[in-house]
């Protein structure tokens, strides 16, 4: 098994490279080989031409965002989850999903041992030429490697939050949140305006609001096509548009331990 230095990568690996503007500013990101089926409003990602080719690109993109965990230090569940949602920003990125700004905490910083309150990753999208083609991605991600996938059903509460109970947890006070990190962090009043124009008071009024619930799963075994039309139908029984909720799923051979190996920088 071959590590990767975190100051470096393996040259026979060497995928292109994009600019993504973050809440944290300006990144690198590795083009994810994967490709993509689609059937009812699902789409199902593997790697392109293997699991372990699109295994070595996230490898080379984590090399640069800081240190590998040890190998005397448990992976744990919080860290698989942070992964799953670092796996999910590349693939989004890898499939040019439309977007000016990318918000997130965990999918940037994924070794991290901690759970990042607040949205898993949002993707915002001003129109250079009609603000009223703007959008608002909202991706919250489930990770497991149980091959019923019985963990994902809990996307449907992530998303039930967002016009829930708890003021803290809905759409409105999130996308607040993201307008303030572009006011403050970027002196952009007038994306900001932009931004909070695009959540509402209910799903059926948030026409520039696209879900995009995703799992990262054991691919062996899982039926995943099955498992999402049962969420997204379920999402939509909380006053979402169909039209406005897209399936994701994220197959990959030996999930778990693919996780702990891209933890520790192993191929």
């Amino acid at each position: 098994m071959k590590r990767i230095h975190p100051q470096g990568t393996r040259q026979r690996c060497r995928p292109s490279r994009d600019t993504v503007r973050t809440s944290q500013g300006a990144r690198f990101f590795m083009n994810l080989p994967v490709k993509k089926t689609s059937a009812s409003g699902i789409d199902l990602w593997v790697g392109d031409p293997s699991c372990q080719a699109a295994h070595e690109a996230l490898l080379a993109t984590l090399s640069t965002l800081g240190n590998f965990i040890p190998p005397t230090e448990e992976l744990g569940t919080r860290r698989q989850g942070n992964l799953g949602e670092f796996i999910s920003l590349q693939v989004a990125l890898s499939s040019q999903l439309p977007h000016s700004r990318v918000f997130g905490s965990s999918a940037f910083d994924p070794l991290q041992n901690i759970s990042s309150a607040g949205l898993d990753i949002s993707y915002a999208y001003f129109d250079d030429h009609d603000e009223k083609n703007d959008l608002l991605y909202v991706q919250e991600v489930k990770t497991t490697g149980d091959i019923s996938l019985s963990y994902a059903n809990a996307l449907i509460k992530d998303y039930e939050k967002l016009f829930g109970e708890d003021a803290n947890l809905t759409l409105q006070t999130r996308t607040q949140a993201m307008a303030f990190r572009l006011e403050t962090s970027e002196q952009r009043p007038d994306l900001a305006t932009r931004l909070r124009r695009l959540a509402a008071t209910q799903p059926l009024t948030c026409q520039h609001v696209r879900l995009i619930p995703t799992i990262v799963h054991e691919l062996i075994g899982a039926d995943p096509h099955k498992k999402l039309l049962a969420i997204t139908s379920a999402i939509g029984a909380l006053g979402w548009p169909k039209e406005q909720i897209n399936g994701w799923s994220i197959g990959f051979q030996d999930l778990i331990s693919r996780l702990d190996r891209l933890a520790r920088g192993n191929e």
